[in-house]
């Protein structure tokens, strides 16, 4: 069965285990490689699935929370409370402070602002020991504090000098993530340190585990929409319907009575060199809706507006995805995790 064409057709096909590793060069913004040393044995955190959402679990200080491995952050920041301490707060002259160009110097205090959409998160910065569900621990992790009642906050993976995966050390990770389908396997798993292998290709793409949807420059995204409802409507034969309100979603359809995962064709991502990812059905297309049911089958996938490529968490899952901030590398290997 052949893949759909965004750019080029792969070889690999969308069922199978056996699909080469492909590996493509981040292209990111500069930064300041400031590298502690490195933990013995390094931390392998579990990654739950709650609700659709991956979670971190862990400790730090008297606090236990949970945050969203977000590979397009630089900062590690929780939801604290007044009852919640920590060994140290970072202050004023402590040079990670020039990075975040805010700085309280009544009292002394480094603080942190980031923002997301039209929503933002601010605090003070905070260092303490980090502790992961597989009993590791790492020393001296800075990590911001927010007051605003947020659920959960996020932990970032991103290249700057205040991410985990810079603080700890080893500068490269890998991580697995279960497709949010499924039902069996509610957890995914994470490791620091791994080692990142594949030939080496170029692709100006943006990997983000903080965000669900992949988006697509306008043409590419236009070529993949077309390819989809044809094979949804004619092949699938489900009826075009609205999107669920709220969705910032542009083609659903009406939910299948089976799976149809067997007979998708997968979706092929030119990389570069030669070489594809194969994304199959589960990775491309989503039930989601406002209540179980009130469902429809999505395309979560979105034009961009800056005709950047993301390559959101569903797209990721089921891929053994190594990521090098040294090497500025990343690789995808077709997979089951859990």
């Amino acid at each position: 069965m052949k893949n759909l064409m965004l750019t080029t057709l792969s070889e690999c096909n969308s069922n199978s285990n056996t699909c080469p590793t492909v590996t493509v060069t981040i292209i990111h913004r500069d930064y300041s490689n400031s590298l502690s040393s490195a933990q013995t044995p390094p931390p392998s955190p579990t990654i739950s699935n709650t609700n659709g959402t991956y979670l971190i679990k862990y400790s730090i200080g008297s606090l236990s929370t949970s945050g969203n491995p977000d590979t397009a952050s630089d900062l590690i920041w929780a939801p604290c409370s007044s009852r919640d301490s920590f060994s140290m707060l970072v202050p004023c002259t402590d040079t990670i402070c020039d990075d975040l160009t805010n700085c309280k110097t009544v009292r002394n205090k480094c603080q942190f602002r980031m923002q997301y959409g039209s929503s933002s998160v601010a605090g003070d910065l905070f260092a303490d020991t980090i502790k992961f569900d597989d009993g590791t621990s790492a020393s001296n992790i800075k990590f911001g504090c927010d007051y605003s009642g947020y659920k959960f906050g996020n932990v970032g993976l991103g290249r700057g000098e205040l991410s985990l995966v810079n603080q700890l050390g080893p500068g490269s990770f890998s991580y697995c993530l279960v497709l949010v389908t499924n039902t069996k396997t509610k957890s995914s798993k994470m490791s620091f340190g791994s080692h990142v292998t594949g030939d080496g290709v170029v692709s100006d793409m943006l990997v983000d585990t903080g965000k669900t949807l992949t988006v697509l420059p306008p043409y590419l995204y236009d070529k993949l929409n077309t390819s989809v409802t044809k094979w949804a409507t004619q092949e699938a034969k489900l009826t075009p319907v609205p999107p669920p309100p709220n969705s910032n979603l542009d083609s659903c359809f009406s939910p299948p009575n089976k799976d149809l995962s067997a007979i998708f064709p997968g979706v092929a991502f030119y990389m570069g060199g030669g070489k594809a990812v194969t994304l199959g059905y589960n990775n491309v297309l989503l039930k989601t809706g406002p209540t179980p049911a009130d469902l429809s089958l999505c395309l979560m996938v979105k034009p961009s507006t800056d005709g950047r490529i993301v390559y959101g968490n569903l797209a990721q899952a089921d891929f053994l995805v190594g990521i090098d901030l040294v090497q500025n590398a990343v690789s995808f290997k077709k997979t089951t995790c859990g």
